[in-house]
């Protein structure tokens, strides 16, 4: 599930401006209380998206 959903995220290029600044993801958290993922960059940047809106765009 959570590499369905990272593969979405990066077709969708949500996170493209992050990593063409050489940022790397290093942990991926999933909050199945309030449905949301949160990508922890190595700079500690963090990228937050509804699971819901990924998964229901193509």
């Amino acid at each position: 599930m959570k590499k369905q959903i990272v593969r979405r995220v990066f077709s969708k290029g949500l996170t493209n401006n992050l990593l063409d600044k050489g940022h790397r993801i290093v942990k991926i958290e999933n909050h199945t209380n309030s449905n949301k993922m949160v990508f922890v960059f190595e700079d500690n940047k963090n990228f937050q998206t509804d699971i819901d809106d990924i998964l229901k765009s193509k």
